[in-house]
């Protein structure tokens, strides 16, 4: 994971798609952070992993893609807009920075709440 993190920028630009997936798959996984503290503990203290997290967050998206079809493309023998790769890479763009800033405002609020409801049992 850490890996794919540091790579966050050649993703951001070569695949958007993965980079989405990776972000998706650590606000799952801090979701359920009670099952996993051990890990969550190790990666509050990684500083690189938050300087990652708030730069995915304060990367800009740019202007939003023309959405005017003019013009028709088959993409996989389906007749697309010629517009569709430049919407589908913004939108993921957009979905990276939102679970990046969701894992960072939101999963220690979650974890909190979480640990808090636990010790009131």
């Amino acid at each position: 994971m850490s890996n794919t993190l540091a790579h966050w920028k050649d993703l951001w630009e070569s695949n958007p798609q993965l980079l989405a997936l990776v972000l998706h798959f650590l606000h799952v996984f801090w979701q359920h952070g009670l099952e996993h503290k051990l890990l969550i503990d190790v990666t509050r203290q990684n500083e690189e992993f938050w300087s990652r997290m708030v730069a995915i967050s304060q990367e800009e998206l740019g202007p939003n893609p023309d959405y005017v079809t003019n013009t028709f493309v088959v993409l996989d023998d389906e007749r697309c807009s010629d517009l569709h790769e430049a919407v589908f890479v913004q939108a993921y763009c957009g979905m990276a920075k939102s679970y990046a800033v969701h894992i960072i405002l939101g999963q220690d609020m979650f974890l909190h709440t979480e640990t808090v409801d636990l010790h009131q049992v």
